[in-house]
């Protein structure tokens, strides 16, 4: 588990690389919707476990350290898009070839 500052909690994928490419290639695909609003130069790809109050978040870090790593595999991708009123959307799905 690794941290953004002291107010987000996340899981990093591995391999690391191919989700950087995923992302890489759907910013091509949308240049007018540049990922988190062009506030960050590097997307790190993640999985947010949760924001906000530290000490919630070590408690949670402490249990999710007795059941990791997970693994697991996708079949798809979800693209997802805030909407008119901040809320995120699955916009479309993209299935994974073999």
């Amino acid at each position: 588990m690794r941290w953004f500052g002291d107010e987000v909690l996340w899981l990093a994928p591995t391999p690391e690389r191919l989700f950087r490419e995923l992302s890489d290639r759907s910013a091509a695909v949308w240049p007018e919707a540049p990922r988190y609003a062009g506030e960050f130069e590097d997307v790190v790809p993640h999985l947010t476990i949760g924001e906000g109050n530290r000490a919630t978040l070590q408690e949670a870090e402490t249990e999710l350290a007795e059941v990791l790593p997970l693994h697991s595999w996708a079949s798809e991708l979800w693209w997802f898009a805030l909407d008119e009123c901040g809320r995120w959307v699955r916009r479309a799905a993209f299935p994974f070839g073999r």
